[in-house]
């Protein structure tokens, strides 16, 4: 296992804003627009297993991977866009901007889109999609090619070489800043 020290590198002030979801077998990815905020949830709930002598342990239960971003979009095409992700679920990419003078992307196998809009209209704010999701389990951990599973937007798209995850939802991707 790695040591980690403190390193104010890793401080993060600002993340990326590119989501896009892909379409069928064919590169047809689709951006979904700019993130104003998100977030991703990646929880486990714990088991109580109590033995006879009325001593217990929590263990490891039910892994979730939930997340939700805010778009800054609220054209009739996006709004449409939900519709047609609220059918099926799909592949789906995201950059988060540098960290540690590395270009941080992430990469979802499979997401199910989970009905819940919110359009956000009042006043001289701005309107907002809210846009949630759920993660799908794969077989085994993800592991993108990024010159063919990612879309060519991507930062780290011109490695042909396949990324393993450590996980069964999602990779993430680091590429050193050119």
């Amino acid at each position: 296992m790695a040591t980690y020290e403190k390193n104010v590198n890793r401080i993060v002030v600002n993340g990326g804003n590119d989501l896009q979801i892909k379409f069928g077998t064919s590169p047809a990815w689709e951006s979904l627009g700019h993130i104003i905020s998100g977030k991703i949830n990646d929880k486990t709930d714990n088991i109580e297993v109590v033995f006879a002598d009325g001593d217990g342990v929590d263990l490891d239960g039910k892994r979730k991977v939930t997340g939700e971003f805010v778009l800054a979009q609220t054209s009739k095409s996006e709004i449409e866009l939900l519709d047609v992700l609220r059918t099926s679920s799909f592949p789906m990419y995201f950059y988060n901007g540098i960290k540690e003078s590395k270009y941080q992307e992430f990469y979802f196998k499979e997401v199910k889109i989970i009905a819940d809009m919110e359009l956000a209209i009042s006043g001289n704010e701005l309107q907002k999609i809210l846009f949630k999701f759920s993660g799908v389990p794969q077989t085994a951990n993800v592991a993108p090619t990024p010159s063919t599973d990612l879309p060519t937007a991507a930062k780290s798209h011109a490695t042909a070489t396949p990324v393993t995850g450590k996980n069964k939802y999602y990779v993430v991707i680091e590429t050193a800043v050119a």
